[in-house]
C-alpha cells in the first residue's frame, strides 16, 4: 500500500523501494496483494523508461494471473498498464490496442478511479500519435465527465491538465491551452514541470518556457535524462 501510495505520487524512488520489498518476500503461490504489488513494479519501471526489464515483470504478473484464473482481476491492471506504456513508447499501436482492451475488461468487474485516469490518459497519447487530437480530446472530456480528476492526487491531475492542454495547442485553441496552464497553476512534480515547458514553448513563452526547466534537475532513470535532454 506504502508502494502503491508512493507511486501516485509520483515517488518513484519511493515505489520501486516499497513495492519491491513485497514483491521479493518468497510465498508460492503468489498471494493477490503480491501479484499487485508485482504489477505496479512494472509500471514503476516503465515509468523510468526501462521498457525491457517492465516488459518482462508485467509479463511475468500476466502469466501467472492468466494460470491462476486471475486474469481479469484488479490486482493484475498494473500489469496491462505497463504493457500498454510500452507499446506505445515502442509505436505499436496494435500491441497497444490488446493490452488496453485487457485494462478495460478488469476495469468492468472492478474499476477504480486511478486505473480509469491512466487508462484515459494512454488512450488520449494512442490517438494523439494516430493523428485523432479531436477523439483524444473528448475522450477525456468523457472520462472527467465520470470522475472528479482534480480530487485525484496532485501528480495525477497535473499529468491530466498537460494533456489537456497538449491536445488543445495541436487543435490551434491557444487561448483554452493557457487556461488550462493557468488552473493548474505551478506544477510540482519534475516531469510536470518539463512538461510545462514544453507547453509554453508551444504557446510562444519562451522565457516562461527557461524559468520553468531551470527549477528542476534531470530525474536518475532513462525517461527523467531524456524529457529534461
Amino acid at each position: 500500500a506504502m508502494g502503491m501510495a508512493a507511486l501516485l505520487s509520483g515517488d518513484l524512488e519511493a515505489a520501486e523501494r516499497d513495492l519491491g520489498a513485497a514483491v521479493s518476500v518468497a510465498l508460492e503461490p503468489r498471494p493477490l496483494s503480491q501479484l499487485n504489488a508485482a504489477a505496479y513494479l512494472s509500471l514503476v519501471r516503465c515509468e523510468r523508461g526501462e521498457l525491457g526489464p517492465a516488459q518482462s515483470d508485467a509479463l511475468d504478473v500476466v502469466k501467472d494471473a492468466a494460470e491462476a484464473g486471475l486474469a481479469r482481476t484488479p490486482q493484475v491492471v498494473g500489469a496491462y498498464l505497463a504493457m500498454a506504456r510500452v507499446a506505445l513508447d515502442r509505436l505499436q499501436p496494435e500491441e497497444f490496442d490488446d493490452w488496453i482492451a485487457r485494462v478495460a475488461a478488469a476495469e468492468s468487474v472492478a474499476p477504480e478511479p486511478h486505473v480509469r485516469v491512466e487508462a484515459a490518459l494512454l488512450l488520449a497519447a494512442r490517438r494523439q500519435t494516430a493523428g485523432d487530437p479531436e477523439r483524444a480530446l473528448s475522450g477525456l472530456h468523457a472520462t472527467a465527465s465520470e470522475i472528479d480528476v482534480a480530487t485525484l492526487p496532485r501528480r495525477m491531475w497535473e499529468r491530466w491538465c498537460l494533456a489537456e492542454a497538449d491536445l488543445l495547442v495541436g487543435l490551434g485553441d491557444r487561448p483554452r491551452a493557457r487556461d488550462v496552464l493557468d488552473r493548474l497553476g505551478p506544477a510540482i512534480s519534475t516531469t510536470s514541470v518539463l512538461g510545462t515547458a514544453r507547453l509554453l514553448i508551444q504557446l510562444g513563452d519562451a522565457s516562461g518556457a527557461a524559468a520553468a526547466r531551470a527549477r528542476v534537475q534531470p530525474e536518475r532513470h532513462p525517461r527523467g535524462t531524456v524529457d529534461a535532454a
